[in-house]
């Protein structure tokens, strides 16, 4: 089974990342099943072989002073046009205490591709679909000072995700339930988590299992072959709200990838954090989550336990006053005023319960 690219990059940049911070060795995960089937190479822009393997390029980066290592959308890291054709959509950032690199995954386009004695109307079979995947790593920058990588607070996205995508976040266990991905062969050696368990990244092994889940829930539900779901006795418009709550789900899953490859804090933020900035964007048309789920996380954070709270209370406080009026029925007919003080309570209850 071949993993997707990106899998294999959360798990480079977030062990790499321990491992030039000197809280991990080679040892310990370099034969992690998400590389199997896999090469990764590490090359300068003019094609020379700085490495054939992940465990040589970062040695060298860790002699060579490497701090962290971290995850980018390719689009909001500038770089200079390379004669390279783009395979990816992120790039890996090497961090160094005042300059930095930026790595970008590309494919060599082949010189003989546009070959003079090539026909275009000659088609040749293409054998490289059962070979192992190549993750080709090119040094396009290397950039004076440092570059900035945001921190995640885990509960706030959680919630986030939850309220665009309208899903139910269980509690974190404790000790966490590591988030792996499938090794082929069921080799016990090489299933290791796809980024490091910590006490800050319980919640994103969490969050990711709960995406993957989802994820495979929609790929079967919309599956062509899969005619007995509910998506194919769906009207149009309720088919295009499914389609439009995967391409949101999708984005999710890859803003999450994108923070568990970067972080690598001892301890969660002890500090309020700033409104969520999104790293992945949402796909056009699918915003929804990026302003409802900002502008509304806070309140569902900060007063989850009020859910129940709310809808008994009104019951409740109604029958207390219907039990008091009954009461008092004899002193109401003979005191009529008293009547008022009992609905001005009701009224600024009222009121108080709307401000909540």
């Amino acid at each position: 089974m071949r993993h997707e690219s990106i899998l294999r990059q959360v798990a480079l940049v977030s062990y790499g990342t321990q491992f030039l911070r000197d809280e991990i060795e080679l040892e310990d995960w370099y034969r992690h099943g998400v590389f199997f089937d896999t090469r990764l190479q590490f090359r300068d822009l003019d094609n020379a072989l700085l490495a054939d393997d992940f465990t040589l390029w970062l040695d060298i980066l860790k002699a060579s002073g490497a701090t962290r290592l971290s995850l980018h959308p390719a689009g909001k890291v500038s770089t200079a046009p390379t004669r390279v054709r783009s395979g990816e959509e992120h790039v890996v950032i090497v961090h160094f205490a005042e300059r930095h690199e930026i790595w970008v995954v590309a494919t060599e386009l082949p010189r003989w591709s546009t070959h003079a004695l090539r026909s275009g109307a000659r088609q040749v079979p293409d054998s490289t679909s059962w070979g192992g995947d190549l993750d080709t790593y090119w040094r396009a920058a290397d950039r004076p000072g440092t570059s900035e990588v945001a921190d995640t607070d885990w509960p706030q996205l959680a919630a986030a995700i939850a309220l665009d995508l309208d899903i139910v976040m269980p509690k974190v266990t404790s000790p966490p339930t590591p988030f792996c991905v499938a090794v082929p062969g069921d080799v016990s050696w090489a299933k290791l988590p796809l980024f490091p368990v910590t006490e800050v990244s319980a919640q994103a092994h969490l969050l990711l299992a709960i995406l993957d889940r989802e994820e495979a829930t929609f790929a079967n539900e919309t599956h062509p072959k899969n005619e007995s779901s509910d998506y194919r006795q769906m009207s149009d418009a309720d088919a295009a709200a499914l389609m439009a709550r995967g391409m949101r789900l999708r984005s999710w899953r890859i803003e999450v990838l994108l923070r568990c490859a970067n972080e690598y804090r001892p301890s969660a933020l002890s500090e309020q954090s700033a409104p969520l900035v999104r790293l992945h964007e949402p796909p056009p048309g699918c915003e929804r989550g990026a302003a409802t789920a900002e502008a509304d996380v806070g309140a569902q954070v900060a007063k989850p336990e009020r859910k129940w709270l709310g809808r008994i209370a009104p019951v409740l406080a109604f029958a207390v006053l219907c039990l008091l009026v009954v009461a008092l029925a004899k002193v109401i007919a003979w005191l009529p005023w008293l009547s008022v003080l009992i609905a001005l309570h009701w009224v600024l209850y009222l009121k108080f319960r709307k401000d909540l």
